[in-house]
């Protein structure tokens, strides 16, 4: 393991197991886990600003403006910056679409990682099912911690505490869910936005070479624990095909 890592940035896509990679780097580094640190939900604790459920349940404070104030990503930068800030965090490109701010986070961390999912298709129909369902921690793992903190997350994606009843969803392309009914939700959007997240990473790869971590070859034996999920569709979508690992120059 290296030496002298106090922050730690995952670059990934959706679907390609970011949560339970980056919960452990974070665990091999010794750091505190950020999540989705930019993402709008500020789920996690970054530096001295702590994580939005303990604003609201401990500090009493629900107006989302003050919350987004306090959390504002000018804020958490000032906070990535301190020497002695720890952490280890996951982006997905265009969660920062300024790119003088994506460029201040990179420019911020020890270590960068990389994480891809080699199967372009089965990354964008589990893109739909959990869109369609919101169904982010429902992984068919046995939890016992409070919602929103971090050992819920970490019982939720890890699955150290065994398996539940399995989560079994149906997905139908043709719901009214998945075609307007919440709004910018449709198949279409779902695999361009999975698309459109790998050009960016594409983009700063180019400027801020990192790790590469295939999720196919990454998550293999002891590594993980596959989901006790299930999802049933009721019909086929057509995935445009993408070679996703022409993004990095590898050679096949």
């Amino acid at each position: 393991m290296e030496q002298n890592i106090k922050k730690v940035a995952v670059i990934c896509n959706y679907r390609t197991g970011s949560t339970t990679f980056t919960l452990q780097k974070a665990e091999e580094y010794g750091l505190p886990y950020g999540g989705e640190a930019f993402s709008h939900e500020k789920a996690n604790k970054v530096g001295a600003i702590p994580a939005r459920y303990k604003l609201q349940n401990e500090y009493g404070i629900m107006q989302y403006e003050i919350l987004d104030l306090i959390q504002s990503d000018a804020n958490l930068m000032t906070e990535l910056r301190k020497p002695d800030v720890e952490l280890c965090f996951k982006i997905m490109p265009w969660q920062v679409r300024e790119d003088y701010m994506i460029k201040e986070i990179l420019n911020s961390v020890d270590k960068i990682y990389y994480l891809y999912r080699r199967d372009f298709e089965a990354t964008c129909k589990s893109w739909v099912a959990v869109r369609r369902w919101g169904d982010f921690s429902k992984t068919g793992f046995k939890v016992q911690a409070r919602k929103m903190t971090d050992e819920f997350v970490r019982e939720t994606h890890l699955g150290f505490l065994g398996k539940d009843e399995k989560h079994i969803v149906e997905v139908d392309p043709n719901d009214p869910m998945l075609t307007g009914g919440m709004g910018v939700v449709t198949v279409p959007n779902c695999i361009n936005q999975i698309r459109d997240n790998y050009e960016r990473m594409k983009w700063l790869y180019s400027i801020y070479p990192g790790e590469i971590i295939c999720y196919e070859d990454y998550f293999v034996r002891d590594k993980w624990r596959p989901y006790n999920k299930q999802v049933n569709w009721v019909e086929e979508i057509e995935v445009p095909h993408y070679d996703v690992e022409s993004i990095f120059s590898i050679d096949k």
